[in-house]
């Protein structure tokens, strides 16, 4: 991958079972489920892809499969989210995996640190003005902070997976990249192929992916 050496890194993932192909649709359904696994095991996990639709795909469907089991009193209110696709606003529930996208110095943590692009958090409380959220994947003492409802419909969105590029700078204890034979550039595929502690699943497309339908 990153050092030229794609066919090796290739034939390394498929002889350590590493690698799951299919069409679109089973895609986000099989990356979903794998971060169903992995939090049910008590790991840390994300899911990375190179275009928000699929990103916002995974998302939507992590969040179904989370609340499936739940009646509407145990979900609780919502507050609306940009999304990953502007296009596909989402909404955050008590529970819910956010990502911010906007640095904003005006909004200080517990710990006195700003809310910074790319940081993923857990909402922990939900009202009109805007939901209480505690930081997630970082070193030391989780921080809390009120993100607006204001903030949250301009930058943020839900958080199970992320774009490539934003999850540089982190690692997980298990990470899925989905990858775009057609789109993805090697070095993306570089970055998401190495952003777990313990085990990188690549889950590569068909070439289906990203041809909308």
């Amino acid at each position: 991958m990153h050092d030229g050496r794609a066919q090796e890194a290739a034939s390394w993932y498929v002889g350590n079972d590493r690698i799951t192909m299919g069409n679109r649709v089973g895609v986000v359904e099989e990356a979903a489920r794998r971060y169903m696994d992995d939090e049910a095991q008590g790991l840390t996990s994300v899911v990375v892809a190179s275009d928000s639709r699929t990103v916002g795909d995974v998302n939507h469907a992590v969040q179904q499969a989370r609340v499936a089991d739940m009646n509407p009193e145990e979900i609780g209110p919502g507050l609306s989210m940009r999304g990953s696709d502007p296009s596909r606003p989402e909404t955050a529930h008590i529970g819910d995996l956010i990502v911010t996208r906007r640095n904003d110095k005006t909004l200080r943590t517990s710990a006195g640190d700003s809310v910074l692009n790319g940081h993923r958090w857990r909402v922990t409380a939900v009202s009109k003005q805007g939901a209480t959220v505690e930081s997630v994947g970082r070193d030391g003492v989780p921080a809390t902070v009120v993100l607006p409802s204001s903030y949250l419909a301009q930058h943020a969105h839900l958080g199970y997976a992320v774009i490539i590029h934003t999850s540089q700078g982190g690692t997980w204890d298990r990470a899925h990249a989905i990858i775009d034979a057609d789109r993805t550039g090697s070095a993306s595929a570089y970055v998401g192929a190495t952003r777990g502690r313990r085990t990188d699943i690549l889950i590569v497309t068909d070439g289906v992916m990203g041809r909308g339908g």
